[in-house]
């Protein structure tokens, strides 16, 4: 499950999906903040019942389970492409604006073939002469992203020129 493919770079937190925005200062969808934060709530309770399920438990019943999960977050990685993607549509902050208020407007409709619509918006991003697939880190990884003191713990550098024991007493 924490093998992910896509662009580490290009992708939004949660917060600025559920507000529709990259500005999360802007009201947003309360419906779609809890959507958000209700599949997010359920992606992390089933990856706790993966994770900590007993030794009896088949390797196929725990690949059936990863895969309900993953479709839990299909239509909120959608939401987030289609952002992006709305970003992505002009150089111009107008333009920009124009695009990601027309999402915003067809999350806000609803309505027979919205979801197609703003998935036909995320794809486009992924075609093209310089083709992006989002990768939205909170969306992908969120039982790291709540839990206390969230976030991935990682140390960067080279530290063995520290010199054998050093590096213990240097980086504890």
């Amino acid at each position: 499950h924490a093998i992910k493919s896509g662009d580490s770079l290009v992708g939004l937190p949660t917060a600025q999906i559920q507000a529709v925005n990259w500005d999360i200062s802007k009201p947003g969808l309360p419906l779609l903040r809890g959507l958000v934060r209700d599949r997010i709530i359920e992606v992390v309770a089933g990856r706790r019942e993966i994770q900590f399920a007993s030794d009896d438990v088949t390797r196929a019943i725990q690949e059936a389970r990863h895969k309900i999960i993953e479709k839990r977050l299909e239509q909120p990685r959608i939401y987030g492409d289609a952002i992006v993607a709305a970003f992505f549509s002009s150089q111009k902050p107008k333009a920009r604006e124009k695009k990601r208020a027309e999402v915003e407007s067809l999350l806000t409709g609803g309505g027979i073939g919205h979801f197609e619509k703003v998935a036909t918006i995320a794809s486009a991003l992924k075609q093209g002469e310089h083709p992006v697939t989002p990768f939205h880190w909170e969306l992908e990884f969120p039982e790291v992203f709540t839990r206390d003191n969230g976030g991935f713990d990682a140390v960067v550098g080279n530290p063995p020129f520290l010199g054998g024991t050093r590096i213990a007493t240097e980086l504890s």
